[in-house]
């Protein structure tokens, strides 16, 4: 993903933080980048793999605390961050880690949690275009190419569904 792309994801938490000084910062599955590429505060990544979409070696951000461990499974307390970002994780999740995921990034923030995903016709008819461009040009599918294309979008439902069960007030942006 190039970095324009990426940063327009980040920009509704980026500007958040911008405000904040000293927050602490979780961010769920980002591998070796994440939003520390456009912010200069400092996050731990909580994820079970640091290399690129790839699945190359990358050297980590120097403002990234790496540990490893699973997003159904966050290895920190109750609220343990101000913020909590999970952004372009679910889609590499069956369907049915999705609840717990979600669940505990939830658990672990204190202030706000950022969920960010494709969904949506646009994003569906995008993949698989770029999944049936990927195998024409290349031996062999990237791994989070074929993550997604296997376990599906996460729909703007379902996501609603699980946000219904927790204690939490939620917004809906549609776009990056």
């Amino acid at each position: 993903m190039n970095t324009l792309n990426r940063l327009f994801q980040y920009i509704p938490i980026l500007q958040m933080l911008q405000r904040e000084k000293g927050a602490q910062v979780l961010e769920v599955g980002c591998g070796s980048r994440g939003m520390v590429a456009f912010w200069a505060g400092k996050a731990i990544d909580c994820d079970i793999d640091f290399t690129d979409f790839r699945g190359m070696p990358r050297p980590i951000e120097n403002n990234l605390i790496p540990l490893k461990g699973t997003a159904a499974a966050l290895p920190f307390r109750d609220s343990s961050f101000d913020y909590v970002a999970c952004v372009d994780l679910l889609e590499h999740l069956l369907p049915t880690q999705r609840h717990n995921a979600i669940s505990e990034c939830f658990r672990t923030s204190r202030r706000r949690l950022f969920l960010a995903f494709p969904n949506g016709v646009c994003a569906v008819v995008s993949d698989q275009r770029i999944y049936r461009h990927w195998l024409r040009q290349r031996s062999r599918i990237q791994p989070t190419l074929a993550e997604q294309s296997y376990y599906r979008l996460p729909r703007l439902s379902e996501v609603a569904k699980i946000l219904r069960r927790l204690p939490c007030v939620w917004i809906f942006k549609k776009g990056n």
